[in-house]
């Protein structure tokens, strides 16, 4: 059995000596403008058209779209990587805290956390917590505190990086048996200033919180411009 072969429509010409009538005509004109605008159409696509199947028009479109999400998207990750940095630093002070508050109660001893910027003495700049801070237990109590020999730096960190970290205070001290430690405000900054700031709060039970303003509501003040 032969397959049957679709029907290809076939425009009809009259021949010269043939009379058309007014309908004639009318549908002769149609068949042609048709057969015009399909050719005109093919031509206008094959030569618009991309070797892989896009258009220019597409093409066009596509690189709009990348062009708007790139400029949403870069800033919207680069805050996310700077409240990821931002939760870093605040989360290893708290941790720092508790450490220092923990192994004064275990050794009967003042635990100190200072400013350090080379992990072995206290710097004594309330602007150098960016630069790093340690641990120590400060066995003979002196003031302001120091590391003596035989006194283990029992944590060191190295900073902040690119952000700020400047307190009231350049190093904290807690007592053992529920007596008071030093009290005091570190206020973190990245690039984003004010509207990003943290403030890691230290009470005078050595407690820790980190809050986003300042007293009475106000912006937590970045003093230091970050790099």
């Amino acid at each position: 059995m032969q397959p049957i072969a679709a029907a290809t429509p076939r425009v009809t010409f009259p021949r010269a000596d043939q009379k058309l009538t007014g309908a004639d005509r009318f549908t002769h004109g149609l068949r042609q403008l048709s057969s015009s605008s399909l050719g005109g159409m093919h031509s206008f696509d094959s030569h618009h058209r991309s070797p892989d199947g896009m258009s220019l028009l597409e093409l066009l479109v596509a690189i709009s779209i990348a062009a708007i999400v790139t400029t949403t998207a870069v800033p919207f990750f680069g805050n996310l990587l700077a409240d990821q940095h931002r939760t870093s630093i605040l989360n290893g002070l708290v941790h720092a805290v508790h450490l220092a508050r923990s192994e004064s109660a275990k050794r009967g001893r003042d635990a100190v956390i200072c400013a350090s910027a080379n992990g072995r003495s206290c710097s004594g700049d309330g602007n150098g917590w960016r630069q790093g801070w340690i641990i120590f237990v400060n066995s003979d109590r002196d003031r302001p505190p120091r590391v003596d020999p035989g006194e283990a730096v029992l944590l060191h960190n190295t900073g902040t990086g690119a952000a700020t970290l400047a307190g009231n205070r350049s190093a904290f001290v807690f007592r053992p048996f529920g007596k008071r430690a030093t009290n005091g405000t570190l206020v973190y900054c990245d690039r984003r200033r004010e509207a990003a700031a943290r403030a890691l709060v230290i009470s005078y039970t050595g407690r820790p919180r980190v809050a986003a303003e300042g007293p009475a509501g106000r912006d937590l003040d970045c003093p230091v411009p970050p790099q």
